[in-house]
């Protein structure tokens, strides 16, 4: 199950360059992947199983 669209994330390491925040927050989400929008305003799209919530 994904997480809700305004959830606070950190994405995995691999998902983005080495010099990019990991951290974002959902702004898409459907049943396998969601989209992140990074704080520097970047998106990435991933499985929904790979992001995790910033409160886990």
């Amino acid at each position: 199950m994904s997480l809700p669209v305004g959830t606070a994330v950190v994405v995995p390491e691999y998902a983005v360059p080495e010099d990019w925040p990991r951290e974002g927050e959902i702004v898409e989400s459907n049943a396998e992947t969601v989209v992140v929008e990074l704080v520097n305003g970047h998106r990435q799209e991933l499985p929904g199983d790979e992001v995790a919530a910033v409160n886990d």
